[in-house]
């Protein structure tokens, strides 16, 4: 009887603890505030400039765009909530809305190159660009410093970079069509950069009924772990609508293009654990999933100060820097991935690298010089993918006009086509298009690129390939000759036709019975631009038993580990 008396008791003691533990937690949860407390002295300059931060842990803090909008942005709450007195229930939503103050004032610069601190720039090798220019009144070739060095457990962490820019521009509209111009004539891809005289201000409002209930001067902070972004314009080109969560820090704010701009403000660790899901398959060997770890961390510590600056981050979240989607995406296999290399990342002679990759090199990766047309970078050099180098026959020496034919048709193996992630269609592929749909094409780019010709399709020529046999140029031979033109870029080339796959193909070309030319197919392997890791060939040679570090050093050539922090 006693025994049981002392059973009941001792449940009856733990279940009011439980209840009383509740209250507390229910209590707190109504009375926390959403909103962020500003203690850190975050304003419109510090959001702008473009230098690593760390957390208490020595932990780099990165600014990433989730979203750029003219509208109004919903947000759902997930939790009991309060913002300045108002209790916000569970389920509920808020609005976020945004009036322009001062549209903000600066300059406007293209980027020429990049390079490390210590190298100096040769501006006399640009200066032929601009000799090839017209009307360019008031325009100069400067060198702009951005980055910052810091000291983390005795490791040097360098982000420091000297840019060519060139210009300013009196609009955007201007340096606008000097970078069309630069790009399509002289095979030269840039981005913008502005010296900012003064910073961009509105009033971002929150709204709950229909009711204000907080007025913010530019910046909005809030707990990003008790909110759900609802119908998302998700993106900063090509937009599209994603429901979104998201871990630490949501910011809204806004950029020089007046629109408002949610920013992620996230230690690149937790960062990760909401890009590597959504850069390659979750379900990967893990030797594959700690090599593209590595290279997204590399990656972005690379690419901080040299784009964005027309925003109020260091990256993006979408193609252009690296796809992110938050904890929505999170896995426990990619987020143990990123735990067993914390704080690694991969270096060369420069310093950090930029850490390229894409989905399947077709089985040879090529020179980021060939395809981004910018200065070589002894990390990102081509090669082979052949799982048996020594018995790779004429393919040894690279993928040349003379052999590509044979490489796709009859490549050796390689880890890119062997692994059990390669689909059918993406290893090898063919695409067939008719006169008519060519001649569409051509129309298309014309009128896109302001070209002012008249192009009815005769033929079209490769002009130069790289190692990998990728396309460097593409001749567009007019019935009319005087309307000929040339294709730069290997991105450019495969959006020219429609979006292929990848540049590394040959034609097959069908005529009529008047020796004019019908159709084209496209025979041709891989996808993506090639430079960096192949992600199916790094999960290929996982299976085969290699290591994460075997991986990373075989796509990046010259390349070391380093462990930061």
């Amino acid at each position: 009887m006693n025994k049981a008396y002392d059973t009941l008791s001792i449940f009856l003691c733990r279940r009011v603890k439980k209840i009383m533990k509740d209250i507390i937690i229910t209590i707190f949860i109504l009375t926390q505030s959403l909103v962020i407390s500003a203690n850190d002295n975050l304003n419109m300059k510090s959001l702008y400039k473009k230098y690593l931060t760390f957390n208490k842990n020595n932990i780099p803090i990165v600014k990433i765009g989730i979203s750029e909008t003219k509208k109004n942005i919903k947000i759902k709450i997930l939790e009991n909530i309060k913002i300045n007195k108002i209790n916000i229930p569970k389920n509920e939503e808020i609005e976020i809305r945004h009036t322009i103050i001062n549209k903000g004032d600066y300059s406007l610069w293209l980027i020429f190159d990049k390079y490390p601190y210590n190298i100096k720039p040769n501006l006399a090798l640009y200066q032929k660009y601009i000799n090839k220019l017209s009307n360019l009144k008031n325009k100069k070739l400067e060198v702009a410093h951005i980055g910052n060095l810091s000291v983390i457990n005795g490791n040097i962490i360098d982000i420091r970079r000297q840019l060519i820019i060139f210009g300013p521009f009196k609009n955007k509209i201007e340096a606008q069509r000097i970078k069309q111009k630069l790009y399509i004539d002289l095979r030269l891809k840039t981005e913008f950069y502005a010296k900012i005289k003064t910073y961009p201000s509105a009033e971002i409002t929150v709204r709950y009924k229909n009711k204000i209930i907080s007025k913010n001067n530019n910046i909005l902070r809030l707990d990003a772990n008790s909110l759900e972004l609802v119908n998302l314009d998700w993106g900063f080109i090509k937009k599209k609508k994603i429901t979104l969560r998201a871990r630490g820090e949501l910011i809204f704010t806004i950029n020089l293009n007046q629109k408002l701009t949610i920013v992620n403000k996230i230690d690149i660790e937790t960062l990760l654990k909401g890009i590597i899901p959504a850069e390659i398959f979750a379900s990967a060997p893990k030797e594959a999933l700690k090599a593209q770890a590595v290279a997204a961390r590399s990656d972005i510590l690379a690419k901080i100060g040299t784009r964005h600056f027309l925003d109020p981050f260091d990256i993006c979240g979408n193609q252009h820097c690296q796809v992110y989607k938050g904890k929505t995406i999170e896995n426990k296999k990619t987020n143990k991935a990123i735990k067993n290399t914390k704080g690694m990342v991969l270096i060369d002679k420069e310093g950090i690298i930029d850490a390229y990759y894409s989905a399947n090199s077709g089985g040879y990766t090529e020179n980021n010089e060939n395809v981004w047309l910018a200065r070589s970078r002894i990390s990102l050099r081509g090669r082979d993918d052949f799982i048996d180098w020594n018995n790779s026959g004429i393919f040894m020496i690279g993928i040349t006009n003379s052999n590509l034919k044979k490489f796709i048709d009859s490549p050796p193996k390689t880890y890119s086509q062997e692994s059990s992630y390669s689909r059918e269609g993406v290893f090898r592929w063919k695409k067939t298009y008719n006169i008519d749909k060519l001649n569409n094409f051509i129309k298309k780019y014309l009128k896109k690129y302001k070209i002012n010709k008249k192009c009815l399709l005769k033929d079209l020529k490769p002009k130069g390939r790289g190692v990998s046999g990728r396309l460097m140029a593409l001749r567009v031979i007019c019935k009319n000759s005087k309307g000929n033109f040339t294709v730069y870029g290997e991105l450019q080339i495969r959006r020219f036709l429609g979006s292929l796959k990848s540049a590394m193909f040959y034609m097959n070309k069908t005529y009529n019975n008047k020796k004019q030319l019908n159709k084209i197919e496209f025979i041709g392997g891989g996808w993506g631009h090639g430079v960096g890791m192949c992600q199916t060939g790094a999960i290929g040679m996982a299976e085969y038993k290699k290591s994460f570090k075997e991986i990373l050093t075989h796509y990046y050539t010259n390349s070391k580990l380093k462990k930061l922090y």
